[in-house]
């Protein structure tokens, strides 16, 4: 009986005339913005270096947050997104006195008491 209404609907809109995917524009040619392509201006190191005191405090009138200028370091020299530094932790970072891969970085992992537990 289930079926039947649903066929039965389905029926009634048309819904299997047309596929939405081929009112689909993928040749590339239409716009998305108004706004020109936006210009990256990565900072150069002695500008991260002077970003970084900054947050730490060691810029008078200014407050410190030593934490967060780990953090400064962090993501301008991982590639992280801040979406990704959000769901960060300490304990899910391994950190070296030289390059290495992210084999120290915890992908997934569920928290139970504190520990990071990967599950199935």
């Amino acid at each position: 009986m289930c079926a039947q209404s649903i066929a039965f609907v389905v029926s009634l809109i048309n819904a299997n005339a047309s596929n939405p995917a081929d009112r689909v524009d993928f040749s590339g040619n239409r716009s998305t913005s108004d706004r020109e392509r936006i210009e990256h201006h990565p900072l150069t190191a002695a500008q991260v270096a002077e970003a970084s005191a900054a947050v730490a405090g060691e810029v008078d009138g200014l407050p410190s947050y030593p934490h967060y200028a780990l953090m400064v370091d962090y993501l301008a020299y991982s590639g992280v997104r801040a979406a990704e530094n959000t769901g960060l932790e300490v304990g899910d970072l391994t950190f070296t006195t030289g390059p290495t891969s992210a084999d120290g970085c915890v992908h997934g992992a569920v928290r139970r008491a504190g520990a990071p537990d990967q599950g199935t």
